[in-house]
């Protein structure tokens, strides 16, 4: 058991820890108080989970907008088509594979897609420190999650730059507006409330005078 063994820091891939793994000790509450994220977080190029994500989104997409209906509606048999969805169902998947999932060459909406995937991963992997509600202390060590500010000279970071700036992006729906369901926005907020708070709060401190050392993205 990790609470038995006499360390101050686990070194660990974030799959190894992101859920399924209470790390406690003798009072029931978060072992770890701390956890650096060394590297950006982004997805393997030989996981194909991300592609069957996109595939999914892309038909319930289709389903909703009235898209499928036009597919099939436009055939002149149920089996026509069904085999045109499967055509384009494809066509898309083919898409997907041979899409860059380099960070700078995303398109909106890959983007959005990976960035649901890493932040549910590193939302997992905080939710290990906070266990008996303990407080926890959040540390974005690489330069990559916000290269604009980590620049010199330093710029703003946008969605397109910065994961961080992009998970902001992707839940603002769901708090602000009625752009999402009811439904849907009280599931976002009950789970990723606390997140987006943080990132907000992180995200828009005041700008450090010129000449001042850029200290790693720090959140509690």
């Amino acid at each position: 058991h990790l609470n038995e063994i006499e360390a101050d820091v686990l070194v660990a891939p974030l799959l190894a820890v992101e859920r399924g793994h209470n790390i406690l000790n003798d009072d029931a509450e978060a072992a770890i108080g701390t956890v650096y994220f060394l590297a950006r977080p982004n997805p393997h190029p030989d996981d194909l989970s991300l592609a069957v994500h996109a595939i999914n989104d892309w038909m319930v997409r289709a389903t909703t907008t009235g898209t499928f209906s036009s597919w099939v509606r436009g055939a002149r048999s149920i089996e026509e088509g069904a085999d045109e969805v499967r055509r384009l169902a494809r066509s898309r998947w083919y898409q997907v594979l041979a899409r860059s999932m380099a960070w700078s060459r995303l398109g909106d909406d890959e983007r959005a897609t990976v960035t649901w995937d890493m932040l549910v991963l590193m939302w997992q992997v905080i939710g290990r420190l906070v266990r008996g509600g303990v407080p926890a202390r959040v540390v974005f060590v690489d330069a990559a999650f916000a290269p604009n500010r980590a620049a010199t000279p330093e710029r703003p970071d946008t969605p397109e730059s910065s994961l961080l700036h992009s998970i902001v992006d992707v839940l603002d729906p769901y708090f602000e507006g009625d752009a999402e369901s009811a439904e849907e926005q009280f599931i976002a907020r009950a789970l990723y409330e606390p997140l987006r708070r943080m990132l907000t709060r992180l995200l828009t401190d005041p700008p450090r005078p010129a000449g001042t050392r850029t200290p790693h993205l720090t959140s509690h």
